[in-house]
């Protein structure tokens, strides 16, 4: 095993190799990523998603460390649309490593402040701008869809400022950076 100086990806789609450190810059603040970069000490791969979830229509998903793509539909993707879900799929990573506390407590943060203010059977469209299930566990799915840039915030405006102040006072993520500008 060949060990890495800074987060690395390896996938058989070309622009998510190119384009990830990028995204990834973008996304966490420079303390945070030196923290992301000192953990993995080998390229994160993304495989090839079962038939199962392809046929479900999945897009993409994470158990523990590894990342599954449906490598079909990704190839398909625009760069930009691409990385959102990459991005949303390293959070979960993140989540899922003992050595990132601090992503808990931010989701923990997000989930309490959304649970507070937005009733159960509006949660799924809050978070996918759409009346759809997101076939896993909200309470986990916080932070990753704020990623998306799909947020329904007309649901309830007050959170908008919330979920950015949370962000924000974390000092994990790079709120400057056109990646988070966009989603807020």
């Amino acid at each position: 095993m060949k060990i890495i100086e800074s987060l690395e990806i390896e996938s058989e789609i070309e622009k998510i190799n190119k384009n990830f450190r990028k995204y990834v810059e973008q996304v966490f603040s420079k303390i945070f990523l030196k923290k992301i970069d000192r953990v993995f000490k080998k390229k994160l791969i993304v495989q090839e998603m079962n038939m199962e979830s392809q046929a479900n229509n999945i897009v993409a998903i994470t158990v523990g460390e590894n990342i599954y793509l449906n490598m079909k539909l990704f190839k398909e993707y625009s760069t930009e649309k691409a990385m959102m879900y990459i991005i949303h799929e390293l959070l979960h990573v993140l989540y899922n490593k003992k050595q990132f506390p601090e992503i808990r407590t931010v989701l923990k943060q997000l989930a309490e402040a959304t649970m507070r203010r937005i009733p159960p059977d509006k949660i799924n469209e809050f978070l996918t701008g759409k009346k759809q299930s997101i076939h896993s566990n909200p309470s986990l799915e916080y932070l990753s869809y704020c990623s998306n840039a799909a947020f329904k915030w007309s649901i309830c405006p007050e959170l908008k400022q919330i979920y950015k102040d949370i962000l924000s006072e974390s000092g994990l993520f790079d709120m400057d950076s056109s990646f988070w500008k966009k989603r807020f």
